[in-house]
């Protein structure tokens, strides 16, 4: 919209939610519920929040049907602040596993997967991309982390399933940082992601249990 909106409501551009249903989704913008949220000039670092809500436990699905006015080059991703993972809607649907309830703060609609400010999530990104290394050992059904930055700590660790539930959590700021080992052998096999929380900020990694 340009000048003409703004990331606030701005009647004539938003659209009001007011058809509440048990299973829904909208945007959230100053603690209103948008079906339509109208913007300003387009900035693919933004993260616009989006509410979804299920009245039971089970899958959802978050699909793009098309778009309008918009390069063929741009993407277009849910990002999963629970996670830390972005999943391209353009390339196929996002589904993922959740339990009954409201989740207001959970997932974004963005343009761009490297964070909403993409100077420091760079920067940050590449730090810990350097410092923190993850493998799984299948050897010993062990989850390692080596963490290399003497002025960082590795706080905790996140498994989640491929459907985006939290499976297991660890915390480890007392363990030793360049040679954290979590025994894996309760999880069943197959593909995992692991978070690992930093004073730093927080990377994601997919790993395989065979």
């Amino acid at each position: 919209m340009d000048e003409k909106a703004s990331d606030y409501y701005d009647p004539g551009y938003d659209g009001v939610h007011i058809d509440d249903q048990p299973n829904d989704m909208y945007f959230r913008s100053q603690n209103t519920n948008l079906i339509i949220q109208g913007v300003g000039f387009f900035n693919d670092t933004k993260r616009h929040a989006l509410s979804v809500k299920t009245n039971q436990t089970g899958y959802i699905e978050i699909v793009l049907d098309g778009v309008e006015n918009f390069a063929s080059s741009i993407k277009v991703f849910i990002f999963d602040k629970e996670t830390g993972l972005y999943h391209n809607i353009k390339t196929q649907p996002f589904i993922i596993k959740l339990n009954a309830g409201i989740y207001n703060d959970r997932f974004y609609l963005t343009f761009t997967n490297r964070g909403s400010n993409i100077a420091q999530s760079k920067v940050d990104s590449d730090t810990i991309n350097e410092t923190i290394d993850v493998k799984y050992l299948n050897t010993n059904q062990v989850l390692q982390i080596i963490n290399e930055d003497v002025n960082a700590t590795v706080n905790k660790v996140y498994l989640y399933n491929l459907v985006g539930q939290l499976v297991n959590a660890w915390d480890v700021r007392n363990e030793i940082q360049t040679a954290i080992q979590i025994p894996m052998t309760s999880n069943s096999t197959g593909v995992y992601i692991v978070k690992v929380e930093t004073t730093n900020g927080s990377i994601s990694r997919k790993i395989s249990i065979e």
